[in-house]
């Protein structure tokens, strides 16, 4: 068998077409994610304001190497080494300052056959959503999460 370049290129495209669908799927995922986790705070309204500016009740960030967080768009999430995306889900848990105070939860999501894999840190709780399951599919996620963020406030009774 000969391989040409041109059979190069077509294994590579093939790829990156792979890459790209991947990427697209988990990004799909991360934002319906999102969308039924604020749902599930049940807050009554989309916002909060701390008289300055208006805030969403959860929103994703990412760290640079300086340790700077900023909002992370959903659609500007990148496939890692492991072929998953991961972001920093962030839960205000006191409207009262100026900023709100805000508990930070680690999340990493994968693709694993017909599912997605939510990975929830710290904790390292998983849970495994069937893809097109429906308008709850990320219910035990969200708990999972809200979990994660009662404990993190309760330890710090402990520190």
């Amino acid at each position: 068998m000969h391989i040409t370049f041109n059979d190069i290129l077509q294994v590579r495209q093939e790829v990156d077409d792979k890459i790209n669908g991947l990427t697209q799927l988990l990004r799909n995922e991360a934002a319906e994610f999102l969308t039924q986790y604020r749902a599930s705070l049940f807050t009554g309204k989309q916002t909060w304001s701390d008289g300055q500016k208006d805030y969403q009740f959860a929103r994703l960030t990412n760290s640079n190497e300086q340790g700077l967080t900023r909002h992370q768009p959903v659609n500007e999430l990148v496939l890692d080494a492991r072929n998953s995306v991961t972001f920093t889900l962030e839960t205000v848990v006191n409207t009262d300052t100026k900023g709100g105070s805000w508990e930070s939860v680690d999340i990493r999501m994968y693709q694993q056959g017909r599912s997605i894999n939510v990975e929830i840190y710290p904790g390292g709780r998983r849970v495994e959503v069937p893809l097109n399951s429906g308008n709850n599919s990320y219910f035990e996620a969200c708990n999972a999460v809200k979990e994660t963020v009662i404990e993190k406030i309760k330890s710090k009774l402990s520190n």
